[in-house]
């Protein structure tokens, strides 16, 4: 039977593994939307092409 400091353990360390996850996800989408405000910031009459920002 496990006690209770192995149960507080496994929660702890999936809280961990959640957190982390997260960290990298928004950081990916940060990312993502910091290339798009690259790729469109200095851009002068027509629109760059829609696949333009799936590049970077």
């Amino acid at each position: 039977m496990t006690n209770f400091a192995e149960i507080k353990l496994i929660f702890k360390s999936f809280q961990e593994g959640i957190e982390d996850l997260f960290n990298d996800v928004l950081a990916a989408i940060i990312s993502s939307q910091q290339s798009k405000i690259c790729l469109t910031r200095n851009r002068v009459g027509r629109p760059r092409p829609k696949d333009a920002c799936e590049i970077m």
